[in-house]
């Protein structure tokens, strides 16, 4: 069990860490080279790479990359490739998804597509996801020879997620850029400055639509994983809703009073019999010194309506003194984790009672 919460703590300050550094960093290369060092780290890979296709749908280049150390960099060589030989793959790519791929699982005959992606990175294994755009792929993430936790789908899937707003948003700017030249060509020529004013107020509000549904996209990945996510402010006392259960956010609303909130819902979700434990736990005055500077703490109590509920608090922001400033608060379920727990208490103590059994009847024969 400590084993598996342990790696549920690596993953879940991976996931925060892309969606943080996602809302706080400004320079879109500092946000995916963070992302691709921390896919790196966290798969053991020799090599992640940003791959995206020209808008003719003709070409393919290596957009970013990372590298371990000892492994040298392709990104160089791997510019404006031909799409022609992938198209096929990336059409399969489309309807796999996210995915892991070794050499030794892809056979001779079925898995054409899969086998010829592994010859394209020339490696022995990899894990790719599609990065998406409103009605095909635009291109894709792929971590090469990944050698731990190669079965977590779900950070690749956020941080695919991630790489394509952070590319939209440079295209958009590029765009941005290029229309700005000409339209003051225009202004100078024809004088549309107030065509320009309306041209602009309509950018922006595709931009941001644009933004919110990529925000959408991450949030929805996240709620496969957690029913409750929380920001919390712990100078001003304040939270924020990212998402929850219908139940909570009619009870909670989307912002307000944090110290009241976690009172409330701790009150609301928990049995009776874990409720004073959880209550210290979402102690709200209380939460920067017992998480201290912990990656993350946690608890684990049973709810009202049934099944287990892990509980955590995963620092965001810190001061210079070391001082938890914001945190977010998670809530997950783990009830089948609960119940293999317990299947593995039960074979444990009946294996003990037999033994016991048959150590009674050997020294009864002796005795007799």
């Amino acid at each position: 069990m400590n084993k598996q919460m342990n790696h549920m703590s690596r993953q879940e300050q991976s996931i925060k860490d892309l969606v943080y550094n996602c809302l706080v960093m400004s320079k879109e290369e500092q946000i995916i080279d963070h992302i691709l060092a921390e896919l790196g780290e966290y798969y053991d890979a020799e090599r992640v790479c940003i791959y995206e296709v020209n808008e003719e749908y003709t070409h393919i280049s290596n957009r970013n990359e990372w590298c371990s150390e000892g492994i040298a960099s392709r990104i160089g060589s791997q510019q404006n490739l031909s799409l022609d030989g992938l198209k096929q793959w990336f059409e399969w790519l489309g309807k796999q998804g996210e995915f892991f791929l070794s050499s030794s699982s892809v056979s001779e005959e079925s898995d054409s597509e899969a086998r010829k992606m592994l010859e394209f990175q020339g490696v022995d294994c990899l894990m790719a996801a599609p990065i998406m755009g409103s009605d095909k792929i635009t291109g894709f993430l792929c971590v090469n020879n990944p050698v731990k936790n190669t079965g977590d789908i779900l950070l690749l899937s956020v941080a695919a997620a991630v790489c394509y707003r952070e590319a939209s948003s440079r295209r958009r700017e590029d765009a941005k850029l290029e229309k700005t030249e000409k339209e003051m060509t225009d202004r100078v020529n024809q004088g549309l400055a107030d065509q320009k004013k309306l041209h602009e107020a309509n950018e922006n509000l595709t931009t941001l639509l644009a933004e919110e549904k990529q925000y959408t996209a991450i949030i929805g990945a996240l709620s496969n994983v957690y029913f409750g996510l929380f920001y919390i402010d712990l100078e001003k006392n304040t939270f924020q809703e990212l998402f929850s259960l219908d139940k909570i956010h009619h009870t909670l609303g989307e912002k307000g009073n944090a110290r009241e909130a976690l009172k409330h819902m701790t009150n609301e979700l928990v049995r009776d019999v874990y409720l004073p434990s959880m209550l210290q736990f979402t102690d709200f005055d209380t939460i920067d010194e017992r998480l201290g500077d912990q990656s993350i703490m946690v608890q684990e109590y049973a709810a009202r309506s049934g099944g287990w509920v892990q509980c955590s608090f995963i620092p965001v922001e810190r001061d210079k003194n070391g001082k938890n400033r914001t945190v977010m608060c998670t809530l997950r379920w783990i009830t089948a984790e609960k119940e293999v727990e317990s299947q593995g208490n039960l074979i444990q103590a009946l294996a003990i009672a037999t033994r016991n059994r048959a150590i009674r009847t050997e020294f009864s024969r002796i005795c007799s």
